[in-house]
């Protein structure tokens, strides 16, 4: 055998070598004391955490489409104004509807597609008064009133402009379909559940007050513009039945307002009576008066009973979990150390 030194000579190692289950399951035994320390550390870390985070309440409102008897009033309108546009004895002039929609539309951003579609189907229906009431739910101006009748409210009197902007924000409206029932839920999120039951109901009160408005001017803007053109019409009407007050016209333009209505050349009486028992009936019209919701408060909001964040079972739950894992971690971290030593190089 050589006699020269031999340096850094490795002992094998066997399989024997190796943790088994049973050293294992004793190095947690032996250290269960550690689990259970980082298990109260963990606990406390929750409590500490439930003790310094504010809590927060939900308040939701639940929305539903309005029944069709609630929109009676505004189809009546609908109806009678179709009557007069498009019935037996309407003028032959460019329909009101596409008129109306175009100067409707300018300035305005929430619902116009919509109530150019009612118009068009010269019904208003459940579904489509909804959805006028949800474009309301998302429209700025309904959360610039909610945002001045806060800063005029007493509790919005003590927050900043950032907290009363804040809360505004925080208004998450979420649309959904049950059973082939749209909805929608409206929430809000704050320290305080009862204000956060009053203000989001108080939301949801400004949007359908906000989209009964805007159906309103819808309608009053129609039968303004009816009554102009009417108005407009039977002073053509009348100037054509005056032989000595007819207006100048050229050749070329006598004969397409003829091709467009003859009735300028040659008017009846009864065509005039008509027009006039028209005009009279737009101008004592008023739609202010007509009532009904476009959607309908399924659910309204209520003070919680209990914050919905932080969840206090969640939190100790999951405080205990990482007091768990640690300590198991330290224990097969020891474990791992005492047999990386065994496998170190032994010097001869």
């Amino acid at each position: 055998m050589n006699t020269g030194s031999q340096e850094n000579m490795s002992t094998p190692v066997s399989d024997d070598d190796l943790p088994g289950f049973y050293d294992v399951f004793s190095a947690f035994w032996q250290g269960k004391w550690i689990v259970v320390a980082f298990i109260v550390v963990g606990l406390l870390g929750s409590l500490v955490f439930l003790g310094v985070a504010k809590p927060r309440y939900r308040a939701v409102v639940t929305v539903v489409p309005s029944l069709q008897t609630q929109l009676n009033d505004y189809n009546r309108t609908l109806l009678l104004l179709d009557k007069i546009v498009h019935g037996p004895n309407a003028r032959k002039m460019p329909d009101w509807l596409g008129f109306i929609i175009s100067a409707f539309t300018e300035g305005r951003d929430n619902g116009v597609n919509v109530m150019s579609e009612v118009l068009s189907w010269k019904e208003l229906t459940p579904a489509a008064a909804f959805e006028i009431f949800e474009q309301q739910l998302r429209a700025t101006k309904t959360s610039d009133l909610f945002l001045q009748g806060l800063a005029q409210s007493p509790e919005g009197k003590g927050l900043s402009e950032s907290e009363r902007v804040a809360i505004t924000q925080r208004f998450d409206v979420r649309s959904y379909a049950q059973r082939g029932i749209p909805k929608v839920d409206v929430l809000l999120w704050y320290t305080d559940p009862e204000l956060a039951a009053r203000w989001v109901n108080t939301f949801v009160n400004l949007a359908l007050e906000q989209s009964r408005a805007e159906m309103l001017v819808l309608l009053q803007d129609a039968v303004a513009n009816e009554l102009a053109v009417n108005t407009q019409y039977l002073d053509l009407l009348r100037q054509a039945a005056s032989h000595e007050g007819a207006p100048a016209r050229s050749a070329g333009q006598s004969a397409v307002t003829a091709a467009t209505d003859p009735l300028l050349v040659e008017p009846s009486s009864g065509r005039l009576e008509m027009l006039q028992a028209q005009i009279d009936w737009l101008s004592k019209m008023t739609v202010q008066s007509l009532e009904g919701d476009l959607a309908f408060v399924a659910t309204p909001a209520t003070a919680a009973a209990a914050p919905y964040f932080p969840n206090r079972i969640v939190v100790v739950a999951v405080g205990i979990a990482i007091g768990l894992v640690l300590g198991f971690l330290v224990i097969l971290g020891r474990l791992s150390v005492g047999y990386f030593r065994k496998m170190r190089p032994i010097a001869r």
